[in-house]
């Protein structure tokens, strides 16, 4: 009886250890993603606002190109804003020349329009873990606003 005791202690204390590393493994990616959510929100704001403190000439130039409708900058123009406000050091992909990258490597997406009568304004966002933009894994300069439906992938 001793004996199966023993085992039976034995496997009971694996079992606990087992189950705390994987516990311990679980927690520890949700950190990991909420740090990466975080890092990524950080540089789409700070995109967002190297955007806005733009001199006026620059902006309108910027802005001449769009319409009323939400559009993403070209390539041309995204690098240029990139280049110009210093955004591109460090955090430009190898895969993606010329764009701004997120925590997971992906480039950050520029959009922007320009209402009659206004100013122009911009919505800068990651497409998140996923990779697909327009799914609730994205992270928005704005909090709160969601991606517009003209730019999400399948939208129309």
């Amino acid at each position: 009886m001793g004996k199966w005791v023993r085992r039976s202690v034995k496997l009971s204390i694996l079992t606990l250890v087992f189950t705390g590393v994987v516990f311990c493994y679980w927690k520890a990616r949700q950190v990991w993603r909420l740090a990466e959510n975080m890092a990524t929100g950080s540089l789409v704001c700070s995109v967002e606002a190297a955007i806005y403190q733009l001199d006026y000439e620059r902006k309108k130039e910027l802005s001449e190109s769009l319409g009323e409708e939400w559009s993403l900058l070209d390539a041309y123009e995204y690098r240029r804003l990139a280049v110009v406000k210093g955004l591109d050091r460090g955090r430009v992909g190898r895969k993606y020349p010329g764009k701004i990258v997120d925590e997971w490597g992906r480039p950050l997406m520029i959009a922007g329009r320009k209402l009659e009568g206004q100013e122009a304004e911009f919505l800068v966002w990651s497409k998140g873990a996923d990779g697909i933009s327009g799914t609730k894994d994205d992270v928005v300069s704005r909090y709160g606003m969601a991606v517009p439906q003209g730019l999400v992938e399948g939208g129309s």
